[in-house]
C-alpha cells in the first residue's frame, strides 16, 4: 500500500485551442491517490483510487472534480497467463495535460464517465511460439453532452496475436482484430476488421524496435428517414431506411528505442482508428519523438515532440480534418525519496479545416508530489 498526493499550478493562454477571442487561465490542482497490491508467486492483484480537483481563474466553467478507480488481476501457470483489468472514471474533455489524437477537436468543457473491462489470455504454445487473445469493452457517457454535440458511445474490441521467435533478437507476429463502435442516440454502428503483420528486432543491447503494417476494413450503418412520396418540392411520406458505407485503409505502427549512457531516445509512428464523442471515429497519423536525459542522480530532463494528422474514419463525422503538433520540454527533480517535482512547458498548434487561421496555446505546469513510504506485509 502506498498513498501519495500531487499538487500544482498551471497557466494556459488558450486552453480551448480556439481562434475566437479568449482569456488565459490559471489553475490550481490537488490529487490524492492510493495504490494497493497483493501478490504471490503465481497471482497478482493491484488497484488504485485517485481523485483530481482543479480550480481555474480567468474563465468560467472549467473547474473539474474527477476520479479514477482501476483494478488489475493476473494468474499464471506453467504455460498460460490470465489477466483481467478494469476501471471506472469521471474525467473532463478539457484541461488535460496529455496530448491525444482528439485534442482540439472538442472545445467545450464537459464531464464524462467511462466504464471499461478487459480480460486477456496468453498461452505459451512452445519455447518459440506464443498466442494472445484480448477482449475489451468501453462505455463513455457525457454529462449534458448533447447540448454541445457530444454523444455517448460504446466500443467492443476482440483481438488475437500469434508471435514466433526466430532467434534471440528477432520475432515475427501476425494479428487480427474486430471492433464494434455504437452510438445509441443515433443508431450509428461501425464495424471494423483489421489484419496486421510485423516484426520485432533487437539490434544490440541498447537498441530495439518494432514495425507492423496491415489493412483495416470498415463498414458503418445508420437508420435515417428518407422521403418516399413527393409533391413537387414537398415531402408527403417518409420511411425509415438503413444507410451504409464501406471504407478500407492501411494501418501501421512502429517504434524504435535507443539507450545511450545517460540519454534515452524513443521514436514512434502510427496510423490508428480512435473513437470520439462526435458521433463516429477518426483516423490519425501520428509521429512522436521523446528524449530523456539523466543530468544527475536527482535531476532529469525530457523533450517531446508530437505530430497528428486527423481525418474522418466514418462518413457521419464532419469538420474534424486537422493538423496538430506539440512541443513539450520538461524537468523532473527528486530532492528526497518521498518528494519530487515536475516543471513542464507545452506548446500546441492546430490547424482545422474550414478555419481561416490556426490556433495555438502556451501552457506551463508545475507539479509537486509527495509519496509516503510503501507499507507491506510479507509472509
Amino acid at each position: 500500500m502506498q498513498p501519495s498526493v500531487r499538487g500544482g499550478r498551471e497557466h494556459n493562454d488558450n486552453i480551448q485551442l480556439t481562434i475566437q477571442p479568449h482569456n488565459g487561465v490559471t489553475g490550481t490542482m490537488i490529487s490524492p491517490k492510493l495504490d494497493l497490491g497483493v501478490s504471490s508467486d503465481i497471482w497478482l492483484i493491484t488497484g488504485s483510487a485517485e481523485t483530481l480537483h482543479k480550480w481555474y481563474t480567468g474563465q468560467e466553467g472549467l473547474d473539474r472534480d474527477d476520479w479514477y478507480y482501476n483494478l488489475l488481476t493476473s494468474y499464471k501457470t506453467e504455460r498460460s497467463m490470465w489477466q483481467l483489468s478494469g476501471g471506472i472514471s469521471k474525467s473532463s474533455t478539457l484541461a488535460n495535460e496529455q496530448i491525444s489524437p482528439t485534442t482540439g477537436l472538442i472545445q467545450a468543457q464537459k464531464a464524462y464517465d467511462t466504464h471499461s473491462v478487459s480480460p486477456s489470455w496468453t498461452w505459451t504454445v512452445n519455447e518459440l511460439t506464443q498466442l494472445q487473445l484480448v477482449y475489451s469493452f468501453d462505455s463513455v457517457s457525457y454529462v449534458d453532452g448533447q447540448s454541445v454535440g457530444l454523444l455517448d458511445y460504446v466500443t467492443r474490441d476482440t483481438s488475437a496475436r500469434l508471435s514466433y521467435q526466430l532467434s534471440a533478437g528477432d520475432q515475427i507476429f501476425v494479428s487480427t482484430a474486430y471492433s464494434l463502435f455504437i452510438v445509441p442516440a443515433t443508431t450509428f454502428e461501425s464495424k471494423s476488421a483489421s489484419y496486421e503483420a510485423g516484426f520485432t528486432r533487437t539490434f544490440s543491447e541498447t537498441t530495439h524496435g518494432t514495425l507492423s503494417a496491415g489493412i483495416n476494413r470498415n463498414t458503418s450503418q445508420q437508420d435515417a428517414l428518407v422521403c418516399t412520396v413527393f409533391l413537387g418540392p414537398l415531402c408527403l411520406q417518409t420511411a425509415s431506411e438503413t444507410l451504409s458505407s464501406k471504407k478500407s485503409s492501411s494501418i501501421y505502427s512502429g517504434n524504435l528505442e535507443k539507450q545511450f549512457e545517460t540519454t534515452n531516445l524513443m521514436i514512434s509512428i502510427g496510423r490508428a482508428y480512435s473513437p470520439t464523442g462526435l458521433g463516429g471515429e477518426v483516423l490519425t497519423d501520428s509521429v512522436n519523438v521523446t528524449l530523456n536525459r539523466q543530468i544527475s542522480s536527482q535531476l532529469a530532463a525530457s523533450f517531446m515532440v508530437g505530430n497528428y494528422d486527423t481525418k474522418p474514419a466514418t462518413a457521419n463525422v464532419h469538420g474534424v480534418n486537422s493538423h496538430l503538433y506539440s512541443i513539450e520540454p520538461g524537468l523532473h527533480w527528486i530532492w528526497r525519496q518521498e518528494w519530487s517535482a515536475d516543471l513542464t512547458y507545452q506548446y500546441s498548434h492546430i490547424k482545422r479545416e474550414g478555419e481561416p487561421e490556426p490556433a495555438s496555446s502556451n501552457a506551463l505546469y508545475l507539479t509537486v508530489r509527495y509519496a509516503w513510504p510503501k507499507m507491506g506485509i510479507s509472509r
